[in-house]
């Protein structure tokens, strides 16, 4: 199947999901007519006993497969926005889903099933798309005019033949369009059997039916557009505005306007024209302008109407022609544009066609509903308002664009704004606007569009408006000639760079993307375009952190040209951006563009520095994102630090600011402005030094007791602390250190000691603390009161896991760093802190919330590596084990990041002298384990598994190995992970097998009564005993294992797991063995489950013993079946019986 699938549409890893699902549907269309053959054939002799049969069988496997309907029906679904890779199969697919049909019968499952899929894969690729693929043969014609009958019949039911209905019509509606006479089918039939007639009756039947609603008016415009059906249009046009005029239904007067649209559509205009004055006259005055669906439907029969009246004209040539692109004719710069603008002239020939008077109303009712609320009636406004003009002379058009821009002030509602620019760009895409006279105003339109923003609220309005005015600028590329455009250009660039590069939303700054690269390829008048199109072509727009701080910043530092537009956005606009996100990112690129432009003198930085000033009277928002700003270009910009006077203002804000913060009634502000404050001091702390430092003192300390659960004020608050101790005396930095370890007690809030504990791990393993003096005792105090804090929380339900990981990656990065003197002065605390992270790296703690103790594990092992520099061998083993462990138990946010620890550290145990022992023990030299070092991040996550499965042949390391795999064996939904590790055990040698077994009954014995792993393991004991070979020894063990995992437990998953152990040993002849201990479960007492489960499951056993008495087994078989096991009395003497049977069977 997979040759008729394009591989270059399949090339990209994340697409290989559709391709298997493609696959899979061409699958199952040849699997539909290989059954829909057989009924095809057995119907043939009705008689015959088997093909009866098989019929039933084909209706059984088709009930069966009811869900692979289901299935194919959502990989339609999902696969819409790829609806180009599907193309390559729909021929095929449609050859087979017709022979289908053609060999079932209507209202069979087969059929039916069929039709279901049918619809998926028109919604999937359209249903106009799939119309080219109908058969255009008329023998068709009459069976689907039969099928749509029977279908369509006074018993219809929408909630069971929905997708059959709606197929045959939009089938019909193909197949009516047949260039023969509908009479030619009718072969002397009565009138009631005459083709046209039935079609007829289909749609009047049907024409109020609202599930049809969206596919009928297809096959209504076809029939009545014949040349054969025009004799019968008139008399259904006056059902049609009668159903409008007098139906209380909103769906049947939907029905009938949606008829109405199409009808204007299809049928010829000649046809029409006597028609349209009595359809306008009653929409206008039976429909409610308040529902949308109503109004643009009003909106589609107004613009029709009037195109009706209006013929296609080329007598018009004041319109302008399409430009060429030439962005691949470098090589000939001279060449001209094929369309000599100069050289266009406009010819306004007499308008002498004869219109209505209600046109001017209509065309003032559209321009009304251009800023209707719905944007599928602004849409369709602006639409049928180019259309309309595309065929009135220049000055009609040039009245309705003046309207339109009435619509576009800066106070204005955003579905005002979106309206008017669908509309311009229309306009302009139909190339009805004068380059001279209108193009300039509608210019200065989009230069306020494309940054729009309206606040409402809780949300944001305007990203549809900044998307609509890159319309208009992509029309203007596309509709009008290279030259006459290019005075526009030079204006245009450096506005849609901002757009590329700090639009906010995603789709805005991929259209301004693509509206470059027409302006650049038509015009060739682009700014420095060779670099700019590569730079912002559209897949390198995904991540708005790299389009500020890389492709931004490139241009603004690059260009003089771009610089100017670009840095006053993003001080004048970006600074102060509704989202906090956008000001951090916009203060950030403003700092990386002044360490290399300096701002001092500049007209923008000016204009900052005149909002700076004014910050006080201003919003949070605003406060925020200047003070953030100045606080980077602060420190970023030297042309700014020569200027005494201008760090003396900044500084005055910022201490009114740190007076005002303690009086803010606000939470939420007060983050906002403590982060930026924070900010400050971290960047501006040279400059502070001189200064009266409590003040700063006082409020990191506030700032660390008051943080919540924000990470940013976090994160800031570390960053701030640790510059402020870099860059201030030594003396007064000592005590602020004891002030913050004096802080860290086991009843210290949980966030602020996460807090000091990513402050400490920062600041004391950095090279800014060798100054500081006995340096070794503060660290020793710093551990004690960590592991205190670790020791009181960390078993404890309510703690923080976060809090709890902070602490023990801090310790992993201090000991690490003052390892040596530590072991030499504070050895207990040494001991302390390995107590400490051995617990830490085997947390498995579940709570309510999940597996919490994921969160330190992780952690734990991404912060080892410097640590593992440093301990003995036996410690650094203990750690392999753990890692090992967590890396077999195949966790997706830890799997691939404990295989590259693991990796990196055996070639550092390889490669250091120390650890040589350790190295031959674990068989290192030999083990392919190490070959992965620099392509982890290439192998796929199942291959790397069973690259860990190797270490396998490390003896230390296979009871860690197991602990983890049995997690895998025991998940159903790790199945191929399974079948890695049992492939894996079978193709070991007969010896190494029975030892990797042996080692796994150890890890069973010792953890019967974990709480984490004896379930784990009851699985997969059973699994190992299905599918791998075992001796008698480890059978016996299994057996053992299981009635002490399960004996007196409250958990009756237990009790089910350990009967499937004993039943499978059941099943391989081993009845000494488990007769025990299957008579006490079936007597037991806790739950009545457990003996039913019991009994069925050793029904199912017995059934499949294979030794050489038949008649007991028969005679055990039954009472199983037969006995109450609900009845405890009752159950205990017939379990009596059984087990006397079961002594008499021999065993294996």
């Amino acid at each position: 199947m997979s040759h008729l699938l394009d591989p270059s549409l399949f090339s990209i890893k994340d697409k290989q999901y559709l391709k298997n699902d493609l696959i899979f549907i061409l699958k199952f269309a040849d699997d539909l007519l290989k059954n829909a053959k057989i009924i095809s054939i057995d119907s043939v002799d009705d008689g015959d006993h088997n093909n009866t049969d098989n019929k039933d069988n084909i209706r059984q496997w088709l009930t069966k497969h009811e869900a692979h309907e289901e299935k194919i029906q959502k990989m339609f679904y999902n696969a819409q926005e790829e609806w180009r890779s599907v193309l390559p199969i729909v021929p095929y697919l449609m050859e087979r889903y017709l022979q289908t049909l053609q060999m079932s019968q209507p209202k069979e499952t087969i059929f039916d099933m069929t039709m279901d899929i049918l619809r998926s894969l028109s919604i999937c690729i359209n249903p106009k798309r799939l119309a080219r693929y109908w058969p255009t043969d008329v023998k068709w014609l009459i069976p689907v005019i039969k099928w749509t009958e029977l279908y369509l019949d006074d018993h219809y039911d929408p909630s069971v033949h929905f997708s059959t209905a709606n197929v045959l019509i939009i089938w019909l509606a193909s197949a009516i369009k047949t260039p023969f006479d509908l009479s030619r089918f009718d072969r002397n039939q009565s009138d009631d059997e005459k083709t046209i007639l039935r079609v007829e009756k289909i749609i009047l039947k049907n024409f109020e039916n609202y599930s049809l609603f969206s596919v009928l008016h297809l096959l209504i415009g076809s029939f009545y557009a014949r040349h054969d059906c025009h004799n019968r249009l008139p008399d259904f046009i006056t059902k049609l505005l009668s159903t409008i005029r007098s139906s209380d239904s909103t769906y049947s007067k939907l029905c009938a306007l949606r008829i109405l649209a199409t009808l204007l559509k299809s049928v010829d205009r000649n046809r029409m024209l006597s028609h349209v004055d009595k359809i306008v006259a009653t929409i206008v005055d039976s429909i409610d302008h308040d529902h949308e669906q109503f109004v643009k439907l009003a909106i589609k029969i107004y613009g029709r109407s009037i195109l009706v009246h209006l013929k296609p004209s080329t007598e018009f040539k004041w319109r302008y022609r399409c430009g060429t692109r030439i962005i691949q004719e470098l090589h000939n710069a001279s060449k001209q544009s094929s369309i000599d603008v100069e050289n266009i002239n406009e010819e306004t020939e007499d308008f002498d066609q004869d219109i209505p008077d209600y046109f001017e109303n209509l065309i003032q009712l559209m321009l009304q509903n251009l800023v209707y609320k719905s944007t599928p009636v602004r849409f369709s406004s602006a639409k049928y308002l180019s259309t309309i003009s595309s065929r009135l002379p220049a000055e009609y058009s040039e009245q309705i664009v003046q309207h339109i821009l009435q619509y576009c002030h800066s106070n204005s509602e955003d579905h005002y704004w979106h309206g008017s620019c669908m509309a311009l760009a229309e306009f302009v895409r139909r190339g009805l606007v004068s380059i001279d006279s209108m193009m300039p105003d509608i210019i200065r339109i989009v230069d306020d569009a494309l940054f729009y923003e309206q606040i409402k609220g809780s949300f944001v309005s305007g990203s549809n408006v900044r998307d609509a005015a890159c319309y208009i600028c992509w029309s203007m590329a596309r509709a009008y000639d290279g030259k006459s455009i290019a005075q526009f250009v030079a204006h245009l660039a450096p506005i849609l760079l901002n757009v590329v590069c700090f639009d906010r939303q995603l789709n805005c700054r991929r259209a301004a993307s693509a509206v470059i690269q027409e302006l650049a390829g038509r015009t060739q008048q682009f700014p420095h375009w060779i670099d700019v199109i590569p730079r912002t072509e559209f897949h390198s727009l995904s991540q708005i952190e790299h389009t500020y701080l890389n492709i931004g910043f490139h241009f603004a530092i690059t260009y003089e040209e771009f610089r100017p537009t670009i840095v006053d956005n993003l001080l004048s606009q970006k600074c102060i951006h509704w989202d906090p996100a956008i000001r951090r990112l916009a203060s950030k690129t403003v700092a990386k563009i002044a360490n290399h432009c300096p701002f001092y003198g500049q007209s923008y930085h000016d204009k900052f520095m005149q909002q700076f000033e004014q910050m006080i009277q201003i919003d949070l928002n605003h406060q925020h994102g200047l003070m953030l700003a100045a606080s980077y270009l602060l420190n970023a910009d030297e042309s700014l630090q020569k200027q005494s006077h201008v760090i003396e203002q900044l500084l005055n804000k910022f201490s009114q600011q740190f007076h005002t913060l303690r009086h803010s009634g606000s939470t939420f502000g007060n983050n906002l402005i403590r982060e930026s404050l924070l900010v400050f001091v971290e960047k501006a702390i040279p400059f502070l030094v001189e200064k009266d430092l409590s003040e700063i003192d006082q409020f990191l300390i506030d700032s660390i007791q008051m943080i919540d659960s924000n990470e940013l004020i976090q994160s800031a608050a570390v960053n701030a602390t640790c510059s402020f101790m870099q860059n201030i005396p030594i003396d007064h930095g000592c005590r602020f250190l004891h002030t913050l370890i004096s802080m860290a007690k086991p009843n210290c809030d949980h966030f602020t000691m996460s807090t000091l504990a990513q402050f400490f791990g920062r600041h004391m393993s950095s090279s800014d603390i060798k100054s500081l003096p006995d340096v070794i005792t503060m660290v020793n105090e710093i551990i004690v009161a960590l592991v205190k804090f670790q020791e009181y929380w960390f078993e404890n339900e309510i703690r923080r896991p976060e809090t709890i990981a902070d602490i023990a990656q801090c310790l992993l990065h201090i000991t690490s760093y003052h390892y040596d003197r530590l072991l030499q002065n504070h050895s207990d605390s040494s001991r302390l802190v390995y107590t400490i992270l051995l617990k830490c790296f085997d947390d498995h703690t579940i709570t309510k919330k999940g597996d919490t103790g994921l969160i330190i594990r992780r952690a734990c092992i991404q912060s080892c590596l410097n640590y593992v520099h440093c301990i003995d061998s036996d410690q650094l083993l203990n750690l392999i084990r753990l890692i090992t462990s967590e890396a077999a138990s195949n966790r997706g946010f830890t799997f691939r990041l404990s295989m590259q620890k693991l990796v990196t550290i055996f070639h550092f145990i390889r490669n250091d002298s120390r650890h040589h022992d350790l190295c031959q023990s674990l068989g290192l030299e030999s083990n392919r384990i190490l070959k992965l070092d620099n392509e982890i991040d290439s192998i796929e996550d199942l291959q790397l598994f069973q690259e860990l499965l190797n270490l396998f042949h490390c003896d230390k390391l296979v009871i860690d190995l197991w602990r983890g795999l049995v997690l895998i064996v025991a998940d159903p939904n790790l199945e191929r992970h399974c079948k890695c590790i049992i492939d894996y055990i079978k193709d070991c040698r007969n010896d190494i097998r029975q030892k990797l077994l042996e080692q796994y009954l150890i890890l069973a014995e010792a953890n019967a009564r974990c709480l984490r792993l004896s379930i784990p393991l009851l699985i997969s004991m059973n699994t190992i005993l299905i599918r791998l070979e075992t001796c008698r020894q480890f059978q016996d063990n299994a057996a053992k294992f299981a009635w002490r995992a399960s004996e007196k437990t409250s958990n009756p998953r237990k009790y089910f797991l350990a009967c499937d152990i004993f039943c499978t040993l059941l099943v391989f002849g081993r009845i000494n063995l488990v007769q025990g201990y299957l008579y006490v479960l079936l007597g037991h007492r806790l739950a009545v489950k457990i003996r039913s489960y019991t009994a069925t499951q050793m029904y199912a056993a017995i059934l499949s013993l294979d030794i050489d008495e038949p008649e007991k087994l028969s005679e055990i078989a039954e009472i199983l079946q037969q006995t109450d096991w609900l009845e405890l009395n009752e159950a205990k003497r017939e379990r009596d019986k059984i087990r006397n049977l079961m002594k008499e069977l021999p065993s294996s």
